[in-house]
């Protein structure tokens, strides 16, 4: 019974998530590769803002990109290794040295509004590193509507 909810919930946040005419992919492989988790440490990731919405988009509007500041708030230094999504719309790109305790570093989403279908469009993706609190999500929505 709990994996036929568990499927069922699961489905209903596919289906809610909106249209999207790509597939997997991940910024910084090759598609099929298996990403290999790197240990956890003391490191924690914490972003100043996770989630940002983006209104008034058409089909044809250009690429819109939005840069997350993660924060590393634990004591060990805090090392990106990749970001994960789920749909070709997305390209990101992320700090790729150590970012120290305290210190800030970047991920950043770009989305491609002509891959994604109309309505609102939300992405989640993962951001996998180091830190115990890996993988971390960062949300990404967006409001794309033909114009009358």
């Amino acid at each position: 019974m709990k994996q036929l909810l568990t499927f069922a919930l699961s489905a209903a946040v596919v289906l809610t998530m909106g249209a999207c005419k790509g597939g997997k992919g991940t910024s910084n492989s090759k598609p099929r590769e298996k990403m290999v988790e790197t240990p956890k440490t003391n490191a924690e990731m914490s972003v100043e803002r996770n989630s940002y919405y983006f209104k008034d988009l058409t089909p044809k509007s250009r690429p819109v990109k939005q840069t997350y500041v993660i924060v590393n708030t634990g004591t060990d230094p805090l090392v990106i290794n990749h970001v994960e999504f789920h749909c070709d719309c997305l390209e990101a790109t992320f700090t790729k040295h150590p970012i120290q305790p305290g210190e800030k570093g970047e991920v950043t989403l770009k989305l491609d509004v002509s891959k994604v279908g109309t309505g609102e469009v939300r992405r989640i993706v993962n951001v996998h590193s180091n830190a115990k609190n890996s993988p971390f999500p960062l949300e990404l929505w967006a409001e794309v509507y033909e114009k009358d």
